[in-house]
């Protein structure tokens, strides 16, 4: 008889650490809230695993256990949720398995679109930003680097516009730098008469960057 494969262990992101301490009698009249305790409670609930088996109720009454509610629960989770993701991105790919975890994990602490698109903001698009960032630190793209950053986006599962857009403002940024230090780095200009009407003056510039300027 051919030997029963064991099941592979669930892909998690955290790792339990110690129990934290119930809210004693004085901090339940004082309505002292311990979200730090509530985080850790909350995380060794996920550690223990599967996360599938873990309710919304289970998160709610951990977050109830140490007093925590309203905008304070709703800031222990989303940081709960961007644990795992960082986690997750820390080597620019996000598998299968960790998308099928972050979508139970998502539904386990109950994050509203509004969260979730926050989260993905702060730390999935800045990720990409970054690596934006350091391949047109020389002002150039060529078409290995475009093709590393699609590759990028495609692995930590970032909509193609969004990456798009993200890398269409960073060229943007790049460009008004380049054309302030332009502007600064040029002959000055003269100051304004001592009899001038108005403490400055506007000028209009045009900016011609890598490219020739047009002939009058």
């Amino acid at each position: 008889m051919a030997e029963r494969s064991q099941s592979q262990p669930e892909t998690t992101p955290f790792t339990k650490g110690p129990s934290p301490s119930r809210r004693g009698f004085f901090a339940k009249v004082l309505f002292q809230s311990k979200p730090t305790d509530a985080e850790l409670a909350i995380v060794n609930r996920l550690a223990d695993g599967p996360v599938s088996k873990v309710t919304a109720e289970a998160i709610a009454e951990d977050l109830r256990s140490f007093g925590v509610n309203g905008k304070v629960a709703r800031q222990v989770v989303a940081s709960v949720w961007g644990s795992a993701v960082t986690a997750f991105l820390a080597d620019d790919t996000i598998t299968n398995d960790e998308a099928k975890y972050l979508a139970e994990l998502r539904r386990a602490l109950g994050l509203s679109d509004a969260e979730l698109k926050a989260a993905e903001e702060e730390l999935v698009h800045t990720r990409f930003g970054r690596a934006v960032g350091t391949v047109i630190g020389d002002d150039h793209l060529n078409a290995a680097d475009r093709q590393k950053l699609d590759d990028l986006a495609k692995a930590i599962r970032l909509p193609q516009d969004v990456a798009d857009r993200i890398l269409l403002r960073a060229r943007e940024n790049r460009l008004a730098i380049a054309a302030k230090k332009a502007i600064e780095l040029s002959s000055p200009l003269n100051p304004l008469p001592k009899d001038f009407p108005n403490p400055y003056e506007r000028v209009t510039c045009m900016f011609f960057y890598n490219s020739e300027p047009p002939t009058r």
